[in-house]
């Protein structure tokens, strides 16, 4: 009895063993923008921002859409604070460029409004591979500028 005691509990010991290494099979793990990676692309974003004279405001978030690096130039307008993020969090959970569902909207398909998303054009997901890991959003400008200056930031972005 006491043999088949030590063999069940050695079954279960490694049996956990294995489940941790392997993982929980109800948990998925995704990749992620880091908050050192969020402040280089607001940083490029400024900088892009001050070479063409516009004052901005930059977001970047993670995966799960959480706020990670946030910047409001000198001068920016208020409204700014809520559409940068917005865009950047837009941009993630369609996992396109935000200037992609602005075109989707004008196109007529209106009820898109309705999955509130932010449909102006400044918000670009952030991939590593096929994987969207974060996004960008930048808006304060004007379309001429908010999506260069994105663009920018993420040009030659390595995570």
């Amino acid at each position: 009895m006491v043999t088949q005691m030590k063999i069940l509990f050695y079954l279960w010991f490694v049996g956990a063993l294995a489940v941790s290494a392997l993982g929980s099979p109800s948990v998925v793990e995704r990749p992620s923008i880091t908050i050192e990676g969020a402040k280089e692309l607001v940083a490029k974003a400024e900088a892009k921002a001050r070479t063409l004279n516009r004052t901005v405001c930059i977001a970047v978030v993670d995966n799960g859409g959480n706020l990670l690096a946030f910047e409001r130039m000198e001068g920016a307008f208020l409204a700014g604070i809520d559409l940068s993020q917005g865009k950047a969090r837009s941009a993630l959970r369609f996992e396109e460029p935000t200037a992609k569902i602005e075109a989707t909207v004008h196109d007529g398909r209106y009820a898109l409004v309705t999955a509130g998303a932010v449909e102006m054009q400044g918000g670009i997901p952030l991939l590593r591979g096929s994987e969207v890991i974060g996004a960008i959003g930048v808006s304060g400008a004007d379309t001429a500028s908010d999506v260069p200056i994105a663009e920018s930031a993420v040009t030659d972005f390595a995570p």
